[in-house]
């Protein structure tokens, strides 16, 4: 057995070898910037080196563990506070094609793990390896009655996986004996999400949770773009990164990932559904973005109009088609009933918890206070029909609600009309030239 510590000593790295083999490389001792330096100079070729294939070496696979932690923390906000051993081993004895086995182990009081490498391996591979490994070790740093393998959802593992590799210089990794290339080394980022979402309908926030095996390679690379964008609009929100690191670490307390989400995100997020209206917007945005089409002011408010209007159905003349209309919800409380009311309340609901993250900064104020007037009108409206007979005249009540709501909604319509025509204004207003 050859092994090696990482400099953090969370990683221990073994290597079986056999019982005879030719001598390793013997390390020399030089000076850099006045420190002394022991360079281990590779065996291997340079220009044999296969860059498709890594050959796992422990020295060096001790050092691209923790780089690869480092990014990984940098990106997460944290500080390096581990608390259980990874424990790798590099096997020859396994098929090239062997993908990594990460084994959790529970002892009293701590945890362990083992990872099962074989000798050559695809550079993808092992860094969701090392990934899935970190991720499992935070996890279940609170936990002491389950692992959080199987928790940990899968679109943060590929996510963030595929996210550290496309934001950071291909240097993470180590090969032995390979040398720089001599042409700039450039940083890919969304380039590959942009490529796939080209060609394909981004997944749904249904099928990132709960992914079907794929089929060939070109659906498990859609999969992870996709996650990754999951994981950096994720990132990108107020703070995002804090959330993220608070789920991570929720995982080993829950008994599955989506409590620990809403937990974490519960300041943006009340339900999974409101997760995927959010996604859904999420990639609206992205491709309109791509081909130049985001929405404009004016779009937006004429998406909040008809958001709030009522289309209904109108008979002009009994000998013809009935043609669409419009009318206001304060119409449609004054003269519909109860549970028709009731319906199309919650539509408009509907609309404008979506509405609410595609409007611009000016528009989003009144936006959310039509949001909370219809809430509040639906919240009371239960709470009087389930109390029932116990209220005192019900149908008085009820109306009192409707015309308190209706004084509100006027209010606002105020309001937005006041809002529009100084956004209107500013938008229009010709910009002063200096003067000569």
């Amino acid at each position: 057995m050859i092994s090696q510590n990482s400099l953090s000593g969370q990683f221990f790295v073994r290597e079986r070898r056999p019982l005879y083999t030719e001598p390793g490389p013997t390390p020399w001792k030089t000076t850099a910037m006045g420190s002394p330096l022991f360079v281990l100079r590779s065996s291997r070729d340079p220009i044999a080196t296969n860059s498709d294939r890594l050959t796992l070496e422990p020295a060096v696979l001790a050092i691209s563990c923790e780089r690869v932690k480092a990014r990984l923390l940098q990106e997460l906000g944290l500080t390096d506070s581990w608390q259980a051993r990874i424990e790798i081993l590099i096997d020859d004895r396994l098929p090239a094609a062997e993908l990594p086995r990460l084994t959790a182990l529970h002892h009293p009081g701590q945890w362990a793990y083992q990872l099962l490498l074989p000798k050559n391996i695809a550079p993808s591979a092992l860094f969701r390896a090392i990934v899935s490994a970190l991720l499992v070790e935070m996890a279940n740093r609170n936990s002491t009655a389950h692992s959080a393998e199987l928790p940990v959802p899968v679109w943060l593992i590929e996510g963030m996986t595929a996210h550290l590799q496309a934001n950071s210089l291909p240097t993470l990794l180590l090969q032995p004996g390979a040398e720089l290339p001599g042409y700039p080394m450039t940083i890919e980022g969304q380039t590959g999400v942009h490529r796939w979402l080209r060609q394909r309908e981004p997944l749904s926030f249904q099928q990132l949770s709960w992914p079907p095996a794929p089929a060939n390679d070109d659906d498990k690379a859609f999969y992870d773009a996709c996650s990754q964008l999951f994981v950096e609009e994720l990132l990108a929100l107020k703070d995002g990164r804090a959330c993220l690191s608070r789920m991570i670490f929720q995982l080993g307390q829950d008994l599955n990932w989506q409590t620990a989400f809403l937990r974490s995100f519960h300041a943006r997020f009340d339900h999974l559904v409101d997760v995927e209206k959010w996604w859904s917007v999420t990639c609206v945005d992205f491709q309109d973005a791509e081909i130049g089409q985001a929405a404009p002011g004016p779009q937006a408010w004429k998406r909040l109009q008809q958001t709030l209007d009522v289309p209904v159905s109108v008979r002009l003349d009994p000998a013809l088609l009935p043609s669409e209309a419009r009318i206001t919800l304060q119409d449609a409380l004054k003269t519909w009933d109860n549970d028709t009311v009731k319906t199309t309340v919650l539509r408009a609901i509907s609309q404008l918890e979506v509405d609410i993250y595609r409007s611009p900064s000016e528009l989003r104020p009144i936006a959310l206070a039509y949001l909370s007037a219809l809430r509040q009108y639906t919240e009371d409206l239960q709470s009087l029909q389930r109390k029932g007979d116990t209220v005192r005249n019900l149908p008085a009540q009820i109306d009192i609600l409707k015309r308190s709501t209706i004084r509100q909604l006027d209010l606002l319509d105020a309001q937005r009309d006041n809002l529009r025509a100084q956004f209107t204004l500013s938008e229009n207003q010709p910009s002063r030239r200096p003067r000569k």
